[in-house]
């Protein structure tokens, strides 16, 4: 059947509950589904979100602990520029530098998803735009600074679809492990809802792969929290 990839599915290696080791690295997942050009496209799309935040950690002083996906060592150490199509020019003042990239990084992942009709992943783009909007309206409102110079893609977003109450849970967290925690919790708990397990289409391969970055940042934030 059309869109269906069964092979692929079944042999990626299973995954386990949140917080459990993950099994492979996010560029030998794209190296085992290169022959389904759709699905590598997406999940493409979609580990990049995980290499930008290697980035930002590394461009803020901190080393990184684990190999990108798509973006090289270099792109993410900032002593290689970024591929173009993270580049364009916007005509938006952003107050943090790095924000103009992640605006311009969600619309290529939107872009992406028309591009291969793949609707988890247009879905994933707009829950991730809305819980970052949202928990940037926060940190605004606690810091009494005006939110719409921090608020990013916001003719991606989605209904609220529950970021008030992740919102809530993270602003009551111990500490910044927590609070990061909280929101890959809440991440986790989207996928349950959205990922159209045993469907064998290519949206189930792009849950996988969000899956997978989650296991991968919940395993550095452990990883941060032991040393």
């Amino acid at each position: 059947m059309q869109g269906r990839d069964y092979f692929t599915i079944i042999a990626l290696p299973a995954l386990g509950d949140l917080g459990s080791v993950p099994p492979i690295p996010g560029r030998a997942l794209l190296n085992r589904i290169e022959g389904n050009g759709k699905a590598y496209t997406a999940v493409e799309a979609m580990l990049l979100s995980d290499d930008l935040l290697l980035r930002d950690a590394a461009l803020a002083g901190e080393q990184a602990k684990t190999q990108p996906s798509v973006l090289t060592a270099d792109q993410i150490t900032g002593d290689s520029p970024l591929p173009d199509y993270l580049t364009a020019e916007t005509s938006a003042v952003r107050t943090i530098a790095g924000d103009a990239v992640w605006d311009i990084y969600y619309h290529h992942a939107a872009d992406i998803a028309r591009q291969v009709g793949n609707q988890l992943l247009s879905a994933w783009v707009a829950y991730e735009v809305t819980l970052r909007n949202a928990l940037a309206s926060q940190r605004s409102r606690v810091l009494e600074l005006e939110a719409d110079q921090y608020l990013l893609a916001q003719d991606l977003a989605c209904d609220d679809v529950g970021c008030q109450e992740v919102v809530s849970a993270w602003s009551a967290a111990s500490g910044p492990l927590a609070a990061t925690q909280v929101i890959d919790q809440a991440r986790w708990t989207w996928l349950d809802e959205n990922d159209r397990w045993f469907s064998f289409a290519n949206e189930e391969i792009a849950a996988y792969a969000a899956r997978l970055m989650i296991l991968h940042r919940w395993d550095r934030t452990a990883g941060e929290k032991d040393q």
